[in-house]
């Protein structure tokens, strides 16, 4: 039987009071909405459009009102019970120790103490966003606000893309593409990006990516005809901004996501025809540099990204246990290495690099292990949104791979959200819960092992 997973506004206006059912506290009820407020202010960025605001701290005043009234939800996770039954969050909250000892044993204690300072405000974020959807209404909620959030952002780029508009702040990227065979004149290809943390055509197609898997979600799962029909204009926006970004690393994290979503929802087999439908269509709509991958050609960025990812684990050699230092690496190689789990090695060496790694395999394994006999015990509501969950963290790992954002809000959005997911399905199904003891850990350790292994084979097939 189908559930509608989809978002009507009576719903809306009563999820949040809902979403308290199992943690009865006003005070997690305002922090709840104070952290949607929280997004809007970091996706908008309110200061980058009305110059009147620039300086102000808005975004730090909002997240330590979020805190003094969630201050319980966070402290329950910072327990010795709670890291037994999430270790996602010790990975996360390890990246922090990793930070500081990759600078203090190189006997930089300034760089130590502002690189901590930076990532503690992320692991606030990271610890309220999995405090706080402690539900799945909340969940729902959260995630029909973030495409509430993604989709302005993307008609503001587009407006000013094609210059309806004129905000500074929301320039186009300009990037070279060699001259002109017969001109002899300089190629310039215009890139569509937007404000803040999205001020990148390839960090902006991720989000985007994102925003399309829960709109997809969304449109297939409604009942209602016309609220289903009702989707297709975010997906139109999304797409068409998308579309603009020209990021290769956006497209095959969107493609990675669009498998991973079919697949889940309908097997191998049921899949394989609507992807040869889709494909082709896919390749039609994007075209031009976005599904141009050469590996060969030493004057794409394709390739200079992998010889950038080889430079980056000559470095991990030279300190391969705590890296050279958060930070460090643009100012070593004048280049970060445009692929987050190299960056990480690079910078945080083994033990920041395998953390980073686990934080992603422990959102994976917390999407993955629902074993069958215990679905019946799961909410259906819940259920309906794995595939969503699963096609926003697979499609953002794989973007990592082209862009380094180790250290991103984004990349801990997603983390929380599908650690979250996580935790929603364990109340429910206990044997979905991972648990960290010795064999956890061994399995990381491996985990981490393959990843190395498998960038320096690549690195050493590709980089001419």
């Amino acid at each position: 039987m189908k559930v509608d997973a989809s978002l009507n506004w009576p719903y809306l206006a009563n999820a949040v009071s809902d979403a308290d059912a199992r943690v009865p506290s006003s005070a997690s009820l305002v922090g709840f909405k104070i952290f949607l407020l929280l997004n809007a202010v970091l996706f908008v960025r309110p200061a980058e459009i009305v110059p009147g605001l620039e300086g102000l701290p808005i975004y730090e005043a909002v997240i330590i009102a979020c805190m003094l009234f969630s201050i319980p939800v966070v402290l329950r996770q910072l327990t010795l019970a709670s890291f037994a039954t999430q270790p996602g969050v010790v990975c996360v909250l390890m990246l922090l120790p990793a930070i500081l000892l990759s600078h203090l044993l190189h006997g930089r204690t300034y760089d130590a103490r502002i690189g901590a300072l930076v990532f503690v405000k992320i692991v606030l974020y990271y610890l309220l966003l999995l405090g706080l959807l402690n539900s799945t209404a909340r969940l729902r909620t959260f995630l029909i606000v973030l495409v509430a959030l993604i989709v302005p952002l993307a008609v503001l780029s587009v407006l000013q893309y094609h210059e309806v508009i004129d905000i500074p702040a929301l320039a186009q990227c300009m990037q070279g593409q060699g001259d002109d065979e017969f001109s002899g004149e300089r190629i310039i290809l215009v890139r569509l990006q937007s404000l803040g943390i999205f001020s990148d055509p390839n960090d902006f197609s991720l989000i985007l990516a994102s925003g399309l898997f829960i709109c997809i979600h969304q449109f297939v799962e409604h009942r209602r005809i016309f609220l289903r029909l009702a989707w297709l204009i975010p997906i139109g926006i999304l797409g068409y901004a998308f579309a603009l970004t020209h990021s290769r690393g956006g497209f095959l994290a969107l493609l990675a996501g669009l498998t991973v979503y079919t697949v889940s929802r309908r097997g191998w087999r049921r899949s394989l025809l609507p992807a040869v439908v889709v494909l082709p269509l896919l390749l039609l709509a994007m075209g031009g540099r976005q599904t141009k991958i050469d590996l060969d050609d030493r004057d794409d960025t394709a390739q200079g990204r992998i010889l950038l990812w080889r430079d980056s684990m000559e470095l991990f050699r030279e300190s391969p246990v705590f890296g050279i230092g958060y930070g460090q690496l643009a100012e070593v190689n004048e280049l970060v290495a445009h692929n987050s789990f190299v960056h990480s090695y690079a910078e945080l060496g083994l033990l920041g690099g395998t953390f980073f790694v686990g934080a992603f395999y422990c959102a994976f394994l917390g999407l993955h292990r629902i074993k069958v006999d215990e679905k019946h015990k799961i909410d259906p509501a819940l259920l309906c949104w794995r595939p969503c969950v699963l096609a926003m963290t697979v499609g953002y790992a794989t973007g990592l791979f082209s862009l380094s954002r180790c250290y991103g809000v984004p990349t801990y959005l997603i983390l929380g959200v599908a650690g979250a997911y996580g935790n929603l399905v364990g109340r429910d199904a206990p044997s979905a819960i991972e648990r960290l003891n010795l064999r956890f850990l061994k399995r990381l350790c491996m985990v981490s092992v393959i990843c190395l292994v498998v960038i320096m084979a690549f690195i050493k097939l590709f980089a001419h």
